[in-house]
């Protein structure tokens, strides 16, 4: 995939994300995730490795919740 598809925007209506390096440094953020990151930083493409994610997502019947995982740039 050329991009970070995290949901179906058609059961969501808000979507925080947060992408960390292995570092703990914050390498994408986004208020309001459209399913767009395409694994860079600072318009630069990031080296293959595991990166760690935080979602803060609001359905489309208002309820709240957090998932984390990790997502593994390969190119």
């Amino acid at each position: 995939n050329d991009q970070w598809v995290v949901f179906d925007a058609s059961c969501t209506h808000h979507v925080e994300a947060t992408v960390y390096n292995r570092y703990g440094s914050l390498v994408y953020y986004s208020k309001d995730y459209q399913n767009n990151w395409n694994g860079t930083y600072n318009s630069k493409p990031l080296p293959d490795a595991t990166y760690y994610f935080i979602l803060n997502v609001v359905d489309k019947n208002g309820m709240r919740f957090t998932r984390k995982g990790d997502v593994t740039i390969m190119r």
